[in-house]
């Protein structure tokens, strides 16, 4: 319960209950908000989604539809005009500048069509960040999830619902829970109390997600990522914390987005010097392993680690979270603090 609701003489002083839960265009959201939607109703309800600016429409397709859902919209003729603009939206790597354009008036109308849902942009994507913090994301370090996703939640938090009164929810289920006790934690420094519903009885079978799609198919909505076999259905298929199971999965059935993700890394090698998202740990030494070298391994018929997904735990922190004591461009994949190496 709020700490307004742990003592029932200060009840209504800081008016009702809120609810905000962190909207992401995946199932665990979509099945989530279904749960929360019946426990808590709407009067108070806020879905508020961070925008990285590299979804595939599919995420933001499920997103209107999550809400359209939560909010009986789902009829009315914003929400089928609506759909067709994300219908017709670009990939990222096709036309960054167009896709912006769109998904601005995307924006603008869902913020007219279901105001409970609030939809938010750094204005960054996670390439943009990364050159301009001087630094490659990874497993150890997600800058992208910090500064795109949660530091822009935790100031609208901040600035719009009162610790007091306001509970947040994620849409994390049980098997994740290790990733729900984190982000709790991080919810809790800050005041706010912290809820998964998934992650509470009654618990949904261990292959929910397969009578997912099913359910969203049925619904009008071919989530392709969740079809191609990706675990999640974020960063149109791209992620920092991703492992060498995720990017050959990503190489095979989405090699022009593969490509683009390889071109950025290049690049940023050359300001950087020898970084990766990727690491070889063959032999038991940890080194570096570029987009561009994994990719040569593969087409050459060379093995991959098939048990190494990674991880996309966006609301949780990192285990090395950035601080003020230490420059980012300092710390590199495996933890250490080294120089900064310019080539």
């Amino acid at each position: 319960m709020t700490r307004a609701q742990a003592h029932p003489f200060f009840s209504g002083i800081f008016g009702p209950d809120q609810h905000v839960f962190m909207a992401s265009g995946g199932g665990g959201t979509f099945k989530a908000v279904q749960r929360l939607v019946q426990r808590v109703g709407t009067d108070h309800l806020t879905l508020l989604f961070c925008d990285t600016l590299i979804e595939h429409r599919d995420c933001y397709k499920l997103l209107a539809l999550t809400a359209f859902t939560a909010f009986d919209r789902q009829g009315s003729n914003s929400a089928a005009h609506i759909l067709t603009l994300i219908d017709a939206l670009p990939e990222y790597h096709e036309d960054p500048a167009r896709r912006a354009q769109q998904l601005e008036e995307i924006r603008q109308a869902m913020a007219l069509a279901v105001p409970q849902l609030v939809w938010l942009a750094d204005g960054r994507d996670p390439w943009t960040l990364f050159f301009e913090r001087k630094f490659l994301g990874n497993s150890r370090v997600d800058l992208c999830s910090k500064e795109l996703k949660r530091d822009v939640a935790d100031r609208w938090l901040k600035a719009n619902r009162d610790p007091a009164v306001t509970t947040v929810y994620l849409g994390m289920d049980w098997t994740e829970e290790h990733r729900f006790i984190e982000a709790q934690a991080r919810y809790a420094r800050t005041g706010y109390r912290c809820e998964a519903p998934l992650c509470e009885a009654p618990f949904l079978p261990a292959d929910w997600k397969v009578d997912l799609y099913s359910e969203l198919l049925a619904l009008g909505i071919a989530v392709e990522l969740y079809r191609l076999g990706f675990p999640h259905n974020n960063c149109g298929g791209f992620c920092i914390k991703a492992g060498q199971a995720f990017f050959a999965l990503l190489l095979r059935t989405r090699p022009a987005v593969y490509a683009f993700h390889e071109a950025k890394e290049k690049a940023i090698r050359l300001i950087l010097g020898d970084v990766s998202i990727l690491k070889d740990r063959r032999g038991g030494v940890t080194r570096t392993l570029t987009l561009e070298a994994f990719r040569l391994r593969l087409e050459a018929g060379g093995g991959f680690d098939k048990t190494d997904f990674g991880s996309c735990g966006c609301m949780g922190e990192s285990p090395d979270e950035p601080t003020g004591d230490v420059p980012l461009d300092m710390i590199y994949g495996d933890g250490s603090v080294q120089p900064l190496l310019v080539r």
